[in-house]
């Protein structure tokens, strides 16, 4: 069980661009330029984040998005128009 007191008070996820792509030595997912890193404040209310998260990964202009971007408002904001 989480210690709500000591841990994080909203759901907050983030997001980091790799200037250098990390080879892991998994074929199918090599190499890996993006990391999402995504905190919950319990044990269910982050589902739906990682479900949105999921629908986003599925989209080619998500990823435009986040090689493009110069500032972490354009991504906020591509996020904030595709959520559900």
């Amino acid at each position: 069980m989480l210690d709500q007191k000591l841990g994080q008070k909203e759901i907050a996820i983030g997001i980091a661009t790799l200037d250098s792509p990390i080879e892991f030595g998994n074929n199918e997912n090599d190499p890996v330029k993006y990391v999402f890193c995504l905190s919950a404040i319990d044990n269910n209310s982050h589902l739906r984040a990682m479900s949105e998260l999921v629908e986003l990964l599925e989209e080619d202009e998500f990823f435009k998005v986040l090689d493009s971007a110069k500032e972490a408002k354009e991504i906020i904001d591509f996020i904030k128009t595709h959520e559900l």
